[in-house]
Formats: structure tokens, sequence, C-alpha cells
């Protein structure tokens, strides 16, 4: 594919992120400290660790326990993870996840989702996140899959969108974001429309051959001031059933072989706030964030070889999350 179809070329790519400088991290409170990584969110002012935990996989396994779920968040919070990404649609995880913040709640950004075109969808909706995470405010508020939804309804008048900004406007929501697993033109259309504070988007090493959220949105997110925060950064799942969340320990989509690439990956894109990784168990907490702190820049060698890997990966994954346009 050409430079100028892509968006950005290898060596572009490689000089955007601060790899050939060596600056794959984000801001340590200390040289030689063991704190993850900071970056900023965007135009808000606000920071983010560079690993966040997607509460999904232990929510809404069957073979993951309330009582597991609430162990693995609180593990990643005193690991350091200062992200905790959830949503209403993540059956037990805002439960769980408000018990694990309890006495904690200033030291961590809470996120949740809207899966909602209307007001009323939105508002019955956010009102029971608010119950289940025991809270009276949430830090960043998505709705959930904007680029397979209705766009003029969920952002015209009376849609979801008005009613998460009256709700920033209140006090009750600090930022107000979108999400999206494909669609990545309509997500690119809401960034551009200067409503949304944060997305977070489908960006792993396989999915850049074909969704390609890298070239189709992130830029847009760096010129309008949009945070962006990745997902699915290990896969995710090949098909629409979310079977390898059921766990609890299913071992990610891109292999435990390509783990630490994966994420060396997500975290030299450009601009990115910070990645959301799922996580089942304790154990892939802590080796997460061990990871995450030890990671090296990638060489222009490197890179090149894993676009090779995730162009050979791409046809067997497919057009698991829909459309691409």
């Amino acid at each position: 594919m050409p430079d100028d179809e892509r968006g950005v070329s290898r060596r572009g790519f490689l000089a955007a992120a601060g790899l050939l400088a060596g600056g794959l991290l984000g801001r340590r409170a200390a040289a030689g400290d063991d704190v993850l990584p900071r970056r900023e969110l965007g135009r808000t002012g606000a920071e983010v660790t560079v690993l966040g935990l997607g509460t999904a996989c232990a929510g809404q396994s069957s073979q993951v326990s309330l009582r597991d779920a609430e162990a693995v968040y609180r593990e990643a919070i005193e690991q350091g993870i200062g992200l905790l990404d959830s949503a209403r649609g993540y059956e037990k995880a805002e439960q769980a996840l408000g018990q694990a913040i309890r006495g904690r709640r200033d030291s961590v950004l809470i996120t949740t989702k809207v899966r909602a075109e209307s007001h009323d969808e939105a508002r019955q909706s956010f009102e029971e996140s608010l119950r289940r995470l025991q809270t009276d405010h949430i830090d960043i508020v998505y709705l959930h899959d904007l680029g397979s939804m209705n766009y003029d309804r969920a952002m015209g008048p009376g849609g979801s969108m008005e009613y998460l900004e009256s709700m920033k406007l209140l006090g009750r929501i600090r930022f107000v974001g979108a999400t999206s697993h494909c669609g990545p033109s309509q997500l690119r259309r809401a960034v551009e429309s200067g409503r949304l504070d944060v997305v977070m988007m489908v960006m792993n090493f396989v999915d850049r051959h074909t969704y390609r959220f890298e070239e189709k949105v992130l830029p847009a997110c760096r010129e309008h001031g949009v945070a962006a925060i990745a997902m699915k950064v290990l896969g995710g799942e090949l098909g629409s059933d979310f079977s390898r969340y059921y766990g609890p320990n299913p071992g990610p989509q891109c292999g435990d072989e390509r783990v630490t690439a994966a994420l060396r990956y997500a975290l030299s894109l450009p601009g990115l706030a910070s990645a959301v990784v799922g996580m089942h168990t304790v154990e892939q907490v802590r080796r997460n964030v061990a990871l995450i702190r030890e990671l090296e820049p990638y060489s222009a060698v490197e890179m090149a070889a894993l676009e090779e890997q995730g162009k050979a990966l791409a046809d067997g994954w497919g057009l698991r999350f829909g459309s691409t346009a």
C-alpha cells in the first residue's frame, strides 16, 4: 500500500511515535522507579497510565466469579493501573469494579459505556452504571460502538450524545467519548465534530491491515486534540460470540508468543494515550504490568517484520467486527 494511502510511511510512523529517538513510553514519576508511565489524555488536561485494564474478560466470563473478578480489578489498582474500563453490557464487571474501588475512587479513572442511540436509553443505562459502580460520577462515558450505530440518531437532537453532554455539564461525567469496533469513517466524523474528548478503537498489528483506524482516525484525533485509546490490543476474538472472554484463562488471540510485540506496537502508535488490555486473572495483570515496565523501542527492521506478520494473520482474522467503511 502506498505511503499516501496509509497516511504515514513506516519511517514517518516510527519518527512520529518517538521510536527513532527511543521514546516508547510516557512520563515516569522519577528515573528508575517502577511506577507505570503516564501520558496526556488528549486536550482534557488529565493524565492516564499507558496500560489500562479491560474488565470485560473477567466480567463476562461464567468461569470467573464476582469475587474473583473483584480480585483481578483490585490487583490492577495495586499494580498501578490507573485506567479501569467497563461497560453496562459487561455483566458483573461494573458491580465487581464498584467493590474494588471502594476507598480508592479518587486514585483511578473509571469508564463505562452506553449502548444507546436515544436520550432516554442513555439515561437509563448511565443511572444503572452509577448504581453498580457505587459512585456519583464517572470519568469517561462512551457511546458503545458508535461505528455500528445510526449516527444521526445517536449524535443528533434527543440522541444519546446529547444526554452524555448534559451529564458532563452537571459534573456527573468528566469526559465524553465513543468507541468503535468497525465503521472508522463514522468515528472520524464524530472526532471532527468537536464533541468528543476521548475515543477508543480497535488497534492492533493485525487489524491495522483491515480496519485501519490507525490511518483513518488516529491522525484526526491528533489534529483535534481528542485522546485516543487502543482496545483489542491482543486481538480480542475471532468471532462475534466473545467466546474467548469466558476463560478463566484462554490466552490472547494473537498468541502468547506475540503479546510483547502487540503491546509494543500499540504503545508505539503516534498520539496514543493508553492501551486497554482485557485480563482474566491476577497473574495476567502482574505479567502485563511487568511487560509494560520493560518495553523497549522498536527498530525499523523489527517493525517491518511485525508488519509482515500482521498481514499474514489479517486474512484469517477477517471482518469479524463489521464494516471497514
